[in-house]
């Protein structure tokens, strides 16, 4: 007889879509990458099973540092050893600068550039081993210019509307954008949401109406990365304008300076839409989902400029309009839309059992999972990968009479 074990089954779930993460009223925008891993065993005899897995980490030079790992015996009794990899290469606690928790996290006291990289909590017993997915551990920066910027001169009628640009530098994490406005006198305030202006996911300063200030006003867009220690840290002026006003304008016709536009997003996260229109008087914003109403986990920010959506699901996607109304001599209307389209990471509902067949007889194995189409599967025998396809079943035309280990990987696209 044929004793085939399935010992560990693993399934990675690799979906290319944008994240968004929002610090303030700036938004950066980064790959993410979901993964997701399932551990098939034996009853009798059972790998350690993760209770908790390191995460993405973006930290301060000097600063201390936990990485979150953790794991149980399966029922076996057996002990649970817990090592880590950083690159592909065993990490040396050293006592001190580097140590292990009592539960296996790893600790570093002092962080450095040097610790940047990609880590895995490896967790093993009698039964086997088993290695979380990558997190990558990276140092807090922001780029700084060389140079302040030499203030951009504007000329804006009064009531006109104007769009300012922000040259938000590379920074991890994002870095936060605010904008100031400065008098000819030397008095300078911070700008916030109002009727009259609103800030963009990327950082840019909307003015829905320009009005008058004496002299020639300055406003500036400051960047600031709390965490960054190396490439700056201090507050940075990225980009500056002088305003002059010539001309009035009574009324100005709506128009949309910004307009909602499609995302794609994995389950779970939080999408943010935006929705920017110019014009006095001021226009209304609302916004509707599939012709109805909003569902009622989304929040509106800067008077219904932009809305969040949290711990998106498949529910959740749909078509998004935002609908502006301007009262002036006649009723000025614009409509835009965007669609969201959510995507499941695939897990599994059924996973093959252990097998017994005799030599040389053809055995058959299926899973069955569940997650956004396409789905692609992909089989491994003892670590070799021998199909890849787009059904979730294997079939094996003749048995060898050695103990063998398998493997189903299923991704989704």
């Amino acid at each position: 007889l044929v004793h085939v074990v399935a010992t560990q089954l693993v399934f990675l779930a690799l979906s290319t879509t944008l994240a968004m993460l929002l610090r303030g009223p700036a938004v950066a925008l980064m790959w993410l990458t979901v993964a997701a891993r399932l551990v098939c065993s034996t009853a009798d005899e059972q790998s350690p099973q993760f209770t908790s897995t390191p995460r993405d980490t973006v930290a301060s030079v000097g600063s201390a540092v936990t990485l979150r790992c953790g794991a149980e015996d399966g029922g076996t009794g057996a002990t649970v050893d817990i090592g880590w990899l950083k690159d592909g290469s065993p990490v040396s606690p050293d006592g001190t600068r580097i140590t292990l928790g009592a539960t296996g996290d790893l600790r570093l006291a002092i962080f450095q550039l040097s610790d940047d990289g990609s880590y895995n909590c490896v967790a093993s017993n009698g039964a086997g081993n088993v290695t979380s997915l990558s997190a990558s551990l990276q140092a807090a920066y922001i780029n700084s210019p060389s140079a302040s910027p030499i203030p951009t001169s504007k000329t804006v009628k009064e009531n006109g509307a104007v769009v300012l640009d922000c040259d938000v530098p590379s920074s991890l994490p994002p870095a936060n954008v605010s904008w100031y406005l400065s008098e000819s006198g030397g008095s300078e305030m911070e700008l916030s949401p109002n009727e009259l202006l609103g800030i963009t996911l990327e950082g840019s300063l909307v003015i829905n109406s320009h009005t008058v200030i004496e002299g020639t006003p300055e406003y500036r867009c400051v960047v600031s990365n709390d965490l960054a220690t190396t490439g700056g840290g201090e507050p940075i002026i990225s980009s500056q304008y002088a305003i002059t006003t010539e001309g009035y304008m009574p009324l100005t016709p709506s128009e949309v300076a910004l307009a909602p536009s499609d995302q794609v997003a994995i389950a779970g996260t939080t999408v943010y839409f935006q929705c920017f229109v110019t014009g006095y008087p001021s226009v209304s914003l609302s916004w509707s989902k599939d012709d109805g109403p909003l569902p009622s986990k989304v929040s509106m920010n800067q008077l219904n400029r932009v809305i969040a959506i949290s711990d998106v699901s498949p529910e959740d996607a749909g078509q998004y309009t935002c609908t502006s109304t301007q009262e002036i001599a006649t009723t000025v209307v614009h409509v835009t839309s965007a669609m969201l389209t959510v995507l499941v990471p695939p897990t599994f509902v059924q996973a093959f059992p252990k097998t017994t067949v005799r030599a040389s007889e053809p055995v058959g194995l299926t899973c069955a999972a569940e997650g956004s189409a396409p789905l692609t599967w992909r089989w491994k025998h003892n670590g070799q990968e021998v199909l890849s396809s787009s059904t979730s079943g294997i079939s094996i035309s003749s048995s060898s009479s050695s103990s063998s280990s398998s493997e189903g990987i299923v991704s989704t696209t």
